[in-house]
């Protein structure tokens, strides 16, 4: 079992939706992952949405996988508490809408896996680029406590052609093997075509895009590739 989390300290970064949409796509064909979301953001949007399909659906709905909320400070031990059940192949965790402070150290904790969805803009980079340096720096904490280091990828979130997306790219590009990133993930194209879906229907979102034509079919074989790689690496 792998423990990941889209992280990253700015918000609007498509962290939820991306978890949300990652643990539909894994839980059902051809991946067919038994996979759990902790929602440890305090806002609880992932939660939220949850028990708002539940009232609606009903309490015997089966949904393809399962949400949970955690207080950051309780999450070690819930996350202690999973690797023992032995019940999941991965577990993916919604992080806070702005990732700094005692909290996300505790979080990064608990993750093998950490993934930095990046947005076009100037602000966007600079906010990713201090989140590095925090990522690295925690790795460094780890190697001293001899733990296994947190891996990190890059995925390029909402892409387009733009010059000014084009231009973000091209920076890390050039400096991610510094903050140990081996390798980034495949870009996604612009979120509108992921609007409007609820943790129930986030499993059927995939299945409404395909087929169609233009950019939409774009979006889901990229999402496709996508989960194909989040598959390989956890």
């Amino acid at each position: 079992m792998k423990i990941l989390s889209f992280a990253n300290q700015k918000g609007g970064e498509g962290k939820s939706a991306l978890t949300k949409l990652t643990a539909g796509a894994l839980s059902m064909a051809p991946f067919n992952l038994k996979v759990l979301v902790i929602d440890a953001d305090t806002q609880g949007s992932i939660i939220a949405h949850r028990n708002r399909d539940i009232a609606t659906l009903g309490e015997d709905y089966e949904f393809p996988y399962k949400v949970e909320f955690s207080f950051p400070e309780k999450l070690p031990k819930l996350i202690t508490t999973i690797k023992q059940q032995g019940k999941y192949d991965v577990v993916l965790i919604d992080m806070p809408g702005r990732g700094y402070g005692d909290d996300i150290n505790v979080l990064l904790s608990c993750l093998d896996i950490a993934i930095i969805p990046i947005a076009k803009g100037d602000e966007d980079t600079d906010a990713s680029l201090d989140f590095l340096e925090n990522l690295k720096q925690h790795n460094d904490e780890r190697k001293k406590a001899k733990y296994p280091k947190l891996n990190l990828y890059i995925l390029y979130n909402k892409f387009d052609n733009t010059a000014n997306a084009k231009a973000s790219v091209e920076i890390f590009e050039a400096i991610k093997e510094e903050f140990g990133i081996e390798e980034k993930i495949l870009f996604l194209p612009l979120r509108e075509d992921f609007q409007n879906y609820s943790p129930k229907t986030s499993t059927s979102i995939l299945l409404e895009l395909k087929g169609k034509q233009g950019h939409k079919k774009d979006t889901y074989e990229s999402f496709i590739e996508f989960c194909k790689f989040i598959k390989k690496i956890i």
